[in-house]
């Protein structure tokens, strides 16, 4: 059967410092990169670049 549950978005927001949105970033960017998601990685990229 369905609930409620299964009609509602679930969103986590995580603060991180600068220097650890950095090293992330690039973690982010390998791991996209290595799942054949280069517009994700691009992003990742981005955001380490425009801090």
């Amino acid at each position: 059967p369905l609930g409620v549950y299964d009609f509602q978005k679930r969103t986590s927001l995580i603060r991180v410092s600068q220097a650890g949105a950095k090293t992330l970033g690039r973690i982010a960017s390998t791991l996209a990169r290595g799942e054949g998601l280069p517009a994700h990685a691009r992003s990742a990229e981005y955001r380490i670049e425009s801090e």
